[in-house]
């Protein structure tokens, strides 16, 4: 994208102006488009005419790999400042664009996840198999069987255990490596002996022979790892109580970098996706008719 359309799609304004000049070089009359920002600047169609072309009307403004669209952040500052030098030209933003390829991959990883969890594990397994936590693409389950791997070898085709060590203690086969649409045990043959749910990505989990798995969204890496423990997690879920955490980031504005120190929410039992039943651990969807 050229600055002039960079102007025009976020002014609705076309800056760019088509001037006749005489070029010194030929003295031939052509029709130019102006490459710097700049309302009524005049160039010659030559290198050297433009040197020798004086226009002390205005100052040649002239952008280089600058797109608002392309994901630069300093982008609108610098439009925007523009605008407001001119009053007659409104400052806007267009997000006329959806990532279709993203909002693809997301339906249809939600629907791989409906049509395994509905089709398959609801059918299996019944009143046995309860769901702990789900997210775009992962599903936690809590299943009451005698044994899940012989399930799983038995079913194999829904299964892509790629993953596991050829020598691993349930003898599962190695199978169906990086076919898409299948569901894989992150965990392999270790067992998940506990497991704490806030609220959305803000869990933690305890798998046997490994180290805890931590997440908390709004929470850095190193704070989470240094500073908050599995029983954080325990705690905030069984006194209902919030857990601050100070952390520091750097930011830049107009190409200039800063660092804040702030105090965030790191842990909170209050799910706002969810509605959690009274006098129980379970949880129901918003809108659901037992929400009271």
């Amino acid at each position: 994208m050229f600055p002039w359309q960079i102007l025009r799609a976020t002014t609705g304004k076309n800056l760019t102006a088509l001037r006749i000049v005489t070029c010194a070089r030929n003295r031939s009359r052509k029709t130019i488009r102006r490459y710097a920002i700049t309302v009524g600047r005049t160039e010659a169609p030559h290198s050297n005419c433009n040197l020798n072309y004086n226009d002390s009307n205005g100052i040649p403004v002239v952008f280089h790999n600058l797109s608002v669209d392309c994901g630069s952040y300093d982008a609108h500052f610098i439009i925007k400042e523009i605008a407001i030098m001119n009053t007659c030209y409104k400052y806007t933003r267009l997000f006329g664009k959806p990532i279709y390829v993203g909002m693809c991959i997301f339906d249809m990883s939600k629907m791989c996840l409906y049509e395994f969890h509905h089709e398959y594990m609801a059918s299996v397994f019944r009143e046995k198999c309860k769901i702990m936590y789900t997210d775009t693409d992962s599903l936690i389950y809590h299943v009451e069987c005698g044994d899940v791997y012989d399930i799983m070898k038995r079913d194999i085709n829904r299964f892509n255990t790629s993953d596991y060590t050829t020598d691993n203690a349930y003898s599962i086969p190695l199978a169906n490596k990086k076919v898409p649409g299948l569901m894989k045990n992150e965990n392999n043959d270790a067992i998940m002996t506990k497991f704490i749910e806030l609220r959305a990505k803000m869990y933690a989990l305890r798998v046997e022979g490994k180290k805890d798995t931590k997440k908390a969204k709004v929470v850095k890496n190193n704070v989470l790892a240094i500073s908050i423990t599995f029983e954080d997690y325990k705690q905030c879920l069984n006194d209902a109580v919030e857990m601050m955490r100070k952390q520091s980031r750097i930011r830049s504005k107009l190409h200039e970098l800063y660092t804040i120190m702030g105090t965030k929410i790191a842990l909170s039992p209050h799910d706002d996706k969810r509605y959690i039943v009274s006098s129980s651990r379970d949880t129901l969807p918003w809108g659901h008719y037992r929400c009271k």
